[in-house]
């Protein structure tokens, strides 16, 4: 079983990030990281270690502005861990 409300939540905050709607995108980032920390309770310990790592970046991306950046990191490697875990 996949996570779909999460996968949704992240695909709709690169979209905004990438159409430059930041103000949406920053309060849908904010709930799918909520999601995302509910979510990461049900990881097994070598998941979680494969997520861990890409918060500090998307962090430091958001603070940045570099929203580009963050919708990558979104799009292309945290998104594809969360339709490959099933919990």
């Amino acid at each position: 079983m996949t996570n779909k409300p999460l996968t949704s939540q992240l695909i709709s905050v690169a979209h905004f990030f990438r159409i430059g709607h930041e103000a949406q995108a920053n309060q849908s980032f904010t709930n799918s990281l909520d999601m995302l920390s509910e979510y990461c309770t049900k990881l097994s310990p070598q998941q979680l270690n494969q997520i861990t790592p890409l918060i500090e970046p998307m962090l430091l991306a958001q603070q940045r502005r570099d929203t580009l950046f963050l919708a990558d990191i979104i799009e292309h490697e945290l998104i594809p861990l969360v339709i490959t875990f099933r919990v």
